[in-house]
C-alpha cells in the first residue's frame, strides 16, 4: 500500500520551491500572487501533520504515529511556529498558541533598486513578527521547516531521502 502522505510531502516540498524562486530574486512588480505561495507554503506545510496521522499505512506499521508526530511538530520551534501561522492564515485570529510567540506577518519589506540603462527592480522580503523576540525571516522559517520535516521522514521511510 503507498502512503499517502507522501503526496503531502511533495506539494509541500513543491510550494517551498515556489517559495525559493521569490526570495533571492528581484522582480519588476508587486505581486499578491507572491504573499499567496508564502502562504500557501505554511499551510502545505503545517498540514503534513495530518495526513501522515491519517494514513493508514503509517497508522499500521507505526500505531503511535499520532502522538509521534505531535510531539515533533511541538518540540520544533521552527514547525510550531508555522502551526500557529497556518492556524492565524485559516482561522483569522490565533485563538490558542503553539509556539506561545504568536507570529503574524505584520511586515513586507521591499528594496527597490534602480540599475542606470535598466529597469528597477524591487526585492521582496517577508518578515514573522514574533512576542517578545525579533521578526524571523519567512524564507528561513520556511526553510527550517523542511529541515525539520526531511527529518522526521527520513525515521518514516529511510529511503525517501537517500
Amino acid at each position: 500500500m503507498a502512503e499517502r502522505y507522501l503526496e503531502q510531502y511533495e506539494r509541500m516540498r513543491r510550494s517551498y520551491d515556489r517559495f525559493r524562486e521569490i526570495k533571492p530574486g528581484l522582480t519588476k512588480k508587486i505581486s499578491s500572487d507572491y504573499e499567496d505561495d508564502i502562504y500557501a507554503f505554511f499551510m502545505q506545510c503545517y498540514h503534513l501533520k495530518d495526513w501522515i496521522k491519517n494514513d493508514t499505512s503509517v497508522k499500521t506499521r507505526t500505531p503511535d504515529i499520532g502522538t509521534d508526530v505531535e510531539q515533533f511538530v511541538n518540540g520544533s520551534e521552527a514547525l510550531s511556529l508555522c502551526a500557529d501561522i497556518c492556524n492565524s492564515l485559516n482561522h483569522l485570529e490565533l485563538k490558542r498558541s503553539s509556539s506561545d510567540e504568536r507570529p503574524s506577518f505584520g511586515r513586507k519589506q521591499y528594496h527597490s533598486r534602480l540599475n542606470i540603462g535598466a529597469e528597477q527592480s524591487i526585492r521582496l522580503e517577508w518578515l514573522a513578527q514574533r512576542n517578545n523576540k525579533p521578526p524571523i525571516d519567512a524564507f528561513e522559517l520556511a526553510t527550517e521547516c523542511i529541515a525539520e520535516w526531511d527529518k522526521f521522514v527520513q525515521r518514516l521511510r529511510p529511503q525517501i531521502l537517500s
